[in-house]
């Protein structure tokens, strides 16, 4: 024992002893590459994601890792991404045929359907609460009609102020639908309003009508009330994309691995979690995440010449990421991934933009071990203010594992008003600060040596992740498995002292029922929440292990 102590001893001293040669140079290169236009922002499924793929499993064999899924250093795995409208999608006004995707395309909210009928022009389709603003006050006769609605607002769009809800897209439909429209025409008569599509809602959800933007320019001369005959179809169909992971595997003969991820997708040209308002344009993602890519390259870089380990190292490159941490789910749902043989997840997501005053370093998960704090509190600081949150599900890859009840660890340097923004470029990086995170990391992994496994803990304070909630305060206190392929809501995890929770509801459990919604998919979920108050009391009805059974909701 004594000897086993002495051993730990020498091996924890030889890490503070060699933090300083992590190389700088070799993560500015990874974060160069990754970043750089010719990756054309590395969406996941997209054909450019190919080169960041080839690259990572390239510099994977440099540095002598072994492949992870049987001889490969690659796992696909198959998701639902984006809407094809190119057949049975159809719009005419009278005689005149439109045609899909340069005279008019649907919208992600639109519903599937047909419309034939009366079309009636409503001007901006504007009305507010106070009634300073109605564009209905003198129109009548509309319930059952399609509406024409204009894109801008009155004075243009980024003029529209106090209204600024009811004039956005989200807002003209709802209200159209409230009304009784049976479909929205939207047509743009602003100048200024040159991109609709840029203008789209980023809410996931769908609405009960077809919705579809027209390009044409037959609709300059309308006048309100005018009304026209409209036949219209839509018919849209989810694209079934394929993405990869990327491993490689540092073999020490250990009974634990540590598993080192981040991801390596961003937002390819924008879409819709995109901050940015303008023409497509690239989203290199120099932070986001290619900084903590270039970090878990670097720790393989620093690791591959230290034999004496206690435990392995998994080094994962996640895609899927920015739709849903996809790439993480499909892990962890797969035969490559153990939870007996995890011994943690230590997860780097927006490394390289520490503020150079403040220094701080927020680690998420540091509940979800006993052991967390004692090692942080041990682990020389290298001049960061460290920000402990203990939840286990802050939106990012390690929540996959949480959920399968693997300690946790997430490295995070902040927001930043260039996040989701084609401005996220490595220009900006504050390299120096991200090598000050990789030593602190480097010596919390050299802490680890003195642990043979760590004692998993449930987190409380989960409010910070994917657990939606609306206007209306309500939220039903669950973290969705959005790599679920089953009709309905799958459940990824439950948190603690929500309405989920106290009603029974289980991690695995499908939710296909929520008041008097059925529920498919997302969309169907985000409507149900929103048609509920704080104070209701309703029913959900979800599958578990293959059948149906009913709770009561308090909210």
């Amino acid at each position: 024992m004594i000897k086993l102590l002495f051993t730990l001893f020498i091996v924890s001293s030889f890490y503070f002893a060699h933090s300083q040669t992590l190389d700088s140079k070799y993560v500015y290169q990874q974060i160069a590459v990754l970043s750089h236009d010719s990756m054309m922002g590395r969406e996941a499924g997209a054909v450019e994601e190919l080169k960041s793929r080839d690259y990572l499993v390239q510099e994977f064999k440099k540095l002598g890792l072994k492949p992870y899924f049987d001889g490969s250093y690659m796992q696909w795995f198959e998701f639902k991404d984006g809407i094809d409208y190119s057949q049975g999608t159809t719009l005419a006004f009278g005689d005149k045929n439109l045609k899909a995707g340069s005279d008019f395309y649907p919208i992600s909210r639109s519903a599937n359907g047909t419309y034939k009928g009366a079309a009636i022009y409503v001007g901006f389709g504007i009305k507010t609460a106070d009634g300073s603003t109605n564009d209905y006050a003198k129109l009548t006769d509309l319930s059952g009609k399609a509406f024409i609605i204009e894109l801008s607002a009155p004075k243009g769009f980024d003029k529209a102020g106090k209204y600024a809800a009811e004039a956005s897209m989200d807002g003209k439909i709802d209200m159209a639908i409230s009304l009784g429209a049976k479909a929205v025409i939207f047509v743009n008569n602003d100048p200024d309003f040159t991109d609709p599509r840029a203008r789209m809602s980023n809410r996931a959800d769908r609405s009960d009508i077809p919705v579809v933007v027209v390009m044409s320019n037959d609709f300059h001369n309308l006048q309100p009330a005018q009304q026209m005959e409209l036949s219209l179809e839509i018919n849209l169909q989810k694209i079934t994309k394929k993405a990869y992971n990327v491993a490689g595997y540092m073999d020490r003969g250990a009974a634990k691995t540590l598993i080192l991820g981040a991801h390596y997708d961003h937002l390819g040209m924008g879409g819709e979690t995109s901050r940015y308002k303008g023409e497509p344009k690239v989203h290199n993602g120099a932070d986001d995440n290619a900084s903590g890519v270039a970090g878990v390259m670097e720790m393989a870089r620093y690791f591959s010449s230290i034999n004496n380990l206690n435990y392995n190292i998994l080094f994962l490159a996640f895609s899927g990421e920015e739709k849903g941490l996809l790439g993480s789910n499909a892990f962890v749902k797969s035969n490559y991934f153990s939870k007996e043989k995890t011994l943690a997840m230590i997860n780097f997501d927006m490394l390289g933009r520490l503020d150079s005053t403040k220094k701080v370093l927020t680690l998420i998960g540091t509940g979800t071990a006993t052991e967390w704090d004692t090692l942080i509190a041990q682990t020389p600081n290298h001049g960061l203010t460290i920000k402990k949150s203990a939840s286990g599900v802050g939106g990012s890859d390690q929540m996959s594992f949480y959920q399968q009840e693997v300690p946790v660890l997430f490295f995070f340097t902040g927001l930043h008003n260039d996040y989701h923004t084609p401005d996220d470029d490595i220009e900006k990086i504050n390299l120096q600060g991200e090598m000050d995170v990789l030593a602190f990391a480097t010596d919390l992994m050299g802490k680890l040596q003195k642990y043979e496994k760590l004692t998993f803990a449930k987190t409380k304070d989960e409010d910070q992740g994917k657990s939606r909630s609306y206007k209306n305060g309500v939220t039903l206190g669950i973290v969705p498995d959005f790599s679920s392929e089953v009709p309905g809501v799958g459940v990824g995890s439950v948190i603690q002292d929500k309405p989920a929770q106290k009603a029974g509801l289980q991690t695995g459990d499908i939710i296909i029922k929520l008041g008097d919604v059925e529920i498919k998919d997302m969309p169907d979920y985000m409507k149900a929440l929103r048609n509920i108050k704080v104070g209701d009391k309703t029913k959900v009805v979800v599958l578990r292990n293959g059948k149906p059974k009913q709770f009561k909701l308090q909210f």
